[in-house]
């Protein structure tokens, strides 16, 4: 149970964020392992786009406001793409780009058609497209998930052209942490731009 003190520090820790990021940016509260409690005191704080993984995006959803916008985050398994699909206020899949199957996290161009595809099949139930956002690896580190920026291009056509149930809505990365970024050209963003248009 969320207390009165804890709704307080939910909503002064909102606010300072808030104030530090410009207004046409929009922020996903990452609500993973967060209870329903502490999303409730955010959403009355008029916050209204969360970040979850699909096993609790789909519960967390049958009880929560139907005006959340929710993002899936995550890593995607072939066998919940029916169950993520079907929630109705699914806003946005972050991270379109690699499969998990057994375990084992596939991050090919054949792992990410699988999984684009899969998803693809699961979102014909829904009244609209699903936005998706195609996550690159930009830094090359092990540790980070994506496609392979030298697939980018390839995975994004194939998502435009033989996913008619998705909406490619943009590419997403979680870069290499660099402290003198305001002095210099972001190396992530350079890579994107090396795309051109698709």
């Amino acid at each position: 149970m969320t207390t009165m003190l804890r709704s307080e520090e939910l909503k002064i820790n909102l606010e300072e964020i808030k104030k530090k990021i410009p207004n046409n940016v929009r922020l996903v509260a990452v609500s993973k392992t967060k209870p329903i409690e502490d999303i409730l005191s955010i959403y009355n704080c008029g916050q209204r786009h969360f970040g979850e993984n699909v096993q609790e995006l789909v519960e967390k959803a049958e009880v929560l406001p139907k005006d959340i916008n929710w993002h899936f985050i995550g890593t995607l398994q072939s066998n919940k793409a029916k169950a993520l699909a079907a929630v109705p206020n699914l806003f946005l899949v972050e991270t379109l780009g690699f499969l998990l199957i057994f375990s084992v996290v596939d991050i090919s161009f054949t792992g990410s058609v699988k999984a684009a595809n899969s998803l693809n099949k699961a979102c014909e139930i829904r009244k609209e497209k699903l936005k998706v956002y195609i996550q690159v690896n930009t830094s090359g580190e092990e540790s980070k998930s994506g496609i392979n920026p030298n697939d980018a291009v390839q995975f994004a056509k194939h998502v435009i052209t033989e996913c008619h149930f998705l909406d490619l809505a943009g590419l997403m990365t979680i870069g290499f942490a660099n402290p003198d970024l305001p002095n210099m050209k972001n190396p992530d963003f350079e890579v994107f731009f090396s795309f051109g248009t698709i």
